[in-house]
């Protein structure tokens, strides 16, 4: 699947050996569709400087051959948020060539299609749960807001925080996803934050954590109805980076952010992936992600950008095959 200029996202037949090269090759078994998939079909994103590319952020599969020794035919692997399908060519193929930094062996303890369901969003998820933990969050402190809740992030989140005790609140502009969101675990649903548009520089402390998938205005009505010494996990900017705010939040009641970014949390990889195989394994959600065919990536992608997608999407190269 290649973003090429302005053609946007199509399917077209590439010899393995005109793909980007690597030591290891893999057959591709699931790969995820992630936000900034979609954005890269997008040439004013700028998420992607040479084109054609094969897109795809994160993938699972097969080693069928290697030249490292790190790697044997095979091993189950994966691989997310370390520049592929975005610096060097993606999953989004029945074969990916790789090398070792881009790659890791599948825990055991996980299959390739439980991985590629969390993929990106998942490990951010548990990323954001576990920095909120670290920065001092407990169950009982009070409700946890999940902006952007239908998404792939907010769903995961969602379950995850509710697996480990907290009270959970989710908020989203699909309010005819409700049912799917409390059977992910949420004890409550909003639209709007009541805080949001208003002009005043605090809004009545409401939430004891935050995980913001949205940014935007949302951010700062976030920011002016946290707790005293809560924290916010930043994740996303769907809704603008822009931030207009004020300081009294910070200054009066100790409001915390911390930035989640994979790449700069490398080193809790392994931390987080025995966390998902074990207390913060999100099933509920891993068993509504839906699983497309090639061909029908484009399209998805698409809606992803209309907004028009709940949870999790993989596609399997051989959904597209008799």
């Amino acid at each position: 699947m290649l973003g090429e200029g302005r053609q946007g996202a199509f399917v077209r037949r590439k010899a393995l050996a005109d793909t980007t090269p690597g030591a290891v090759t893999v057959q591709v078994a699931y790969a995820g569709l992630n936000y900034k998939d979609a954005l890269a079909t997008e040439p004013e994103a700028r998420v992607i400087r040479n084109y054609p590319r094969i897109a795809g952020s994160d993938f699972s599969g097969v080693v069928v051959e290697s030249a490292d020794p790190a790697f044997a035919p095979g091993d189950k692997v994966f691989s997310c948020a370390n520049g592929i399908g975005v610096e060097r060519d993606g999953g989004f193929a029945d074969y990916v060539r790789v090398d070792r930094d881009h790659l890791r062996h599948l825990p055991a303890s996980l299959s390739t299609f439980e991985i590629a369901a969390l993929g990106v969003a998942g490990i951010t998820a548990a990323l954001s749960v576990h920095l909120l933990e670290d920065q001092g969050l407990v169950p009982g402190a009070g409700p946890v807001l999940v902006t952007g809740a239908t998404g792939g992030v907010g769903t995961m989140a969602i379950e995850m925080l509710a697996r480990r005790g907290h009270r959970v609140v989710a908020l989203t502009g699909k309010a005819s996803q409700e049912l799917v969101l409390r059977e992910l675990g949420a004890c409550e649903v909003i639209t709007r934050l009541p805080a949001e548009g208003t002009p005043k520089p605090l809004a009545p402390a409401a939430w004891a954590g935050a995980i913001d998938t949205v940014g935007g205005e949302t951010f700062d009505g976030l920011i002016r109805s946290m707790k005293p010494k809560a924290c916010i996990a930043s994740v996303g900017n769907a809704a603008g980076n822009a931030l207009v705010s004020n300081l009294l939040p910070f200054i009066l009641r100790g409001v915390r952010i911390v930035g989640v970014n994979l790449t700069e949390y490398a080193p809790l990889t392994e931390v987080l992936l025995a966390r998902l195989s074990d207390e913060m394994k999100p099933t509920r959600a891993i068993g509504l992600t839906q699983v497309v065919g090639m061909n029908e990536v484009p399209r998805m992608l698409q809606a992803m950008l209309r907004r028009e997608i709940t949870g999790r999407i993989v596609m399997r190269p051989q959904q597209s095959k008799p």
